[in-house]
């Protein structure tokens, strides 16, 4: 199949002005069809289904800052100019304690 699509890819590259819109239409239909079933097996099976969890908490593992491990930190950037300065204090900690904690995990 990917090599059907790239077949589609090259053909509606080197084509002609006129056909240039049909073929790049075809190709992205087929593209669609492709997604459209990259989940999918016979019976609904997904045998990687029962690693989520697990591939979950190693992706919380991660030791970049950019991602906290408990503490959501977005919500509490949103949350820090509407509150006062006791909240902005406790959202600093609680910020400490979650990047301690997975450095500790």
């Amino acid at each position: 199949m990917a090599h059907y699509v790239a077949e589609l890819i090259a053909e509606a590259e080197t084509a002609p002005a006129s056909d240039k819109k049909q073929l790049t239409a075809a190709c992205a239909e087929e593209i669609l069809k492709l997604w459209a079933h990259r989940q999918q097996f016979p019976g609904g099976f997904r045998p990687f289904n029962d690693f989520e969890p697990v591939l979950r908490t190693l992706e919380s593992l991660d030791l970049d800052p950019r991602f906290p491990r408990y503490f959501n930190r977005l919500i509490a950037d949103e949350d820090s100019e509407a509150e006062g300065a006791e909240a902005t204090e406790w959202r600093k900690i609680a910020i400490g304690v979650d990047s301690t904690a997975k450095l500790l995990i």
